[in-house]
């Protein structure tokens, strides 16, 4: 067990000696990965948005939340239409029950 150890322990110092040179020879961290810049078309960028992309958000995020509360207050009133029937139906048949024991007592 100690001799796995001990190879572990070499082959980090080995694979991070490595890492190091490859960082020193490329010129710094930022350049050990090549990438290609596919477009230089600032609307196409995906980590900026111009100012028409911008608007376009912010209509939709409002678009999105305008129906979003729409539909809450479409479910909200659904319910409360749907929980005034169930207690109308209960008080009657309190009602009911209630006629039916006197017509039984009679």
């Amino acid at each position: 067990m100690r001799k796995y150890a001990f190879l572990v322990v070499i082959l980090i110092i080995l694979a991070g000696g490595g890492m190091l040179s490859a960082i020193q020879q490329s010129g710094g961290f930022e350049r050990i990965i090549p990438y290609l810049q596919q477009t230089s078309n600032p609307e196409a960028s995906p980590a900026h948005a111009t100012v028409w992309q911008a608007e376009q958000l912010v209509f939709f995020i409002g678009f999105v939340l305008v129906n979003l509360i729409g539909i809450g207050g479409t479910i909200a009133f659904v319910m409360w239409a749907l929980d005034r029937q169930v207690r109308v139906a209960r008080a009657n048949s309190g009602e009911q029950s209630a006629s039916a024991e006197a017509e039984a007592a009679e």
